[in-house]
């Protein structure tokens, strides 16, 4: 029997059981950072360019901290700012958090301490911060969700070319071969997972394709140079940047 690959989707708990060994430790090295280094932090995200993706926090940040310090808060905000996609009152989750902090029982060999109430108003404090509506991270999540709402997202793409046999009345003999080309897509779906469609193409689909890609690109260009002169930044989505996976 062949290999089967099962997608399961199951419900997003938001705080609805313990934070992991490794998020508490990342709270817990958020208490202990200076106030200095949160403030540059801040700074630099104030004037961070108008569309900043979460996964570049951390070369922002090198800008002015420490590496580790860097990952610390790219990591932090990145995770904090996860919540606020969803319906529900982030003046609720803090305090969830701070619950999570309070009664946590570390599973290492060598048990933390337990935060103290001064290390916990001070998480408190810096989650507030951290966490706050930066613009260049809320321009970036709009337009990825408009991207997203434009259509759906092209995961894969090949062009596979071979002959079908053409057999004689007997079928013991072959008496010629069809060139066929099959594109193969693979695309997201609806609820986030992958579906597949195989179109067979003729010679002059292929050619047309060729041609209208060209048309596509050189569109494309006319819309950048567009936005130049116009001095509009164009975000970096997943419609700006290659999709498909690279043979």
């Amino acid at each position: 029997m062949g290999d089967h690959v099962i997608y399961l989707r199951t419900p997003r708990l938001l705080l609805s059981g313990t934070l992991s060994d490794e998020e508490i430790e990342d709270f817990r090295e958020l208490a202990s950072v200076s106030d200095e280094l949160i403030q540059s932090a801040m700074q630099l995200l104030s004037d961070a360019p108008r569309y900043l993706r979460p996964s570049d926090l951390e070369n922002l940040f090198l800008r002015a901290i420490a590496l580790k310090e860097a990952q610390l808060l790219a990591r932090l905000i990145d995770w904090l700012r996860s919540f606020q996609g969803d319906d529900i009152d982030f003046g609720v989750t803090i305090p969830r958090i701070i619950e999570r902090l309070k009664g946590h029982q570390s599973t290492d060999a060598e048990a933390k301490p337990a935060f103290t109430a001064t290390a916990l108003e001070v998480i408190r404090v810096r989650i507030q911060e951290i966490a706050s509506s930066w613009g260049c991270l809320d321009r970036q999540k709009k337009a990825e969700t408009v991207a997203k709402a434009t259509g759906r997202r092209l995961q894969s793409l090949h062009l596979v070319c071979d002959f079908r046999p053409i057999f004689d009345s007997e079928r013991t003999e072959i008496d010629g071969f069809l060139p066929v080309t099959t594109m193969h897509i693979v695309f997201e779906g609806a609820d986030g997972l992958p579906n597949g469609l195989d179109v067979i193409l003729s010679e002059k689909d292929v050619e047309f394709l060729a041609e209208h890609a060209e048309f596509a690109k050189s569109k494309l260009a006319a819309l950048k140079r567009a936005a130049n002169r116009l001095n509009t930044p164009i975000p970096s989505t997943h419609l700006t940047k290659p999709s498909i996976e690279e043979q």
